[in-house]
């Protein structure tokens, strides 16, 4: 059975999202209504693309996403339903649709159902739109296709053959931070040979990546796969991002060796 979602930036404490939910209930029918993530940084549709990326395609296909981010209403601003990799979300045009989908492949409509004048969109827009398609109703009948909407470009490693350059995109509740870097780009450019990770310039290094963060000893700096495949900065019991004075954009660096031919 697909369910609906919410990752948003208010606080648990708001009103809004217990009034978003009350509605959600009233009109679903025993559709579930799941929390992915509240109290994102407000405004930050990056951090809010990397929860909801890395964790929409755990959820049944056909279900209905609510990106309840810089959603405030704006003149001329539109509202989209896309539909992308079996999946429904409900966005303002605010660029997070590219965060999502970086190498396209989804259908965008423009949800024209609604009346011009709202303060709430996730009550006036959102709602009505998730309980039309979680009942398996047709898209087209609440919105039409387009073409053109606003879309933010995900910040990606740079590399060569012997270096990666990446950046910390998201700080985790463990303040572990996760670079955009992923195992297979550490892998291609790698191929085996022995390198070392620059955290924060040249203040902290590291040269093995370890399998779990059970490997090491408590306070120890670590990095570290982690379960989306991402280059994950830690420290075994600690706080790294605090610690090591790491947050978004903070630069990690890896530089590969070849091995010294024996002679």
């Amino acid at each position: 059975m697909p369910v609906v979602t919410i990752i948003s930036d208010w606080s648990q404490g708001d009103y809004y999202l217990a009034s978003l939910k009350g509605a959600l209930l009233s009109a679903l029918n025993g559709i579930p209504v799941v929390d992915i993530m509240h109290n994102v940084s407000s405004f930050h549709l990056g951090e809010a693309a990397f929860v909801l990326g890395n964790s929409y395609r755990r959820f049944p296909s056909g279900s209905v996403h609510l990106i309840c981010v810089d959603t405030f209403p704006q003149k001329n601003r539109r509202f989209l339903a896309v539909k992308g990799d079996g999946h429904y979300f409900l966005t303002a045009d605010n660029g997070v649709v590219g965060l999502l989908f970086p190498q396209g492949g989804m259908e965008v409509y423009e949800i024209t159902s609604y009346s011009a004048h709202t303060v709430f969109p996730e009550l006036d827009v959102f709602v009505p739109a998730a309980v039309h398609i979680a009942g398996g109703n047709d898209l087209k009948e609440i919105a039409v296709r387009t073409e053109s909407w606003k879309s933010m470009v995900p910040i990606l490693p740079v590399y060569d053959d012997g270096t990666i350059t990446g950046s910390v995109v998201y700080i985790d509740s463990y303040r572990n931070a996760i670079t955009n870097i992923d195992r297979q780009l550490f892998e291609k450019v790698g191929r085996g040979r022995p390198f070392e990770i620059v955290v924060q310039s040249n203040r902290y290094r590291l040269t093995r990546i370890d399998d779990s963060y059970g490997e090491i000893t408590s306070g120890e700096l670590m990095a570290l796969f982690n379960a989306a495949g991402f280059l994950e900065i830690a420290i075994a019991r600690g706080n790294a991002a605090d610690l090591l004075g790491l947050d978004t954009q903070s630069v990690i660096r890896i530089t590969f060796f070849n091995r010294e031919k024996k002679g």
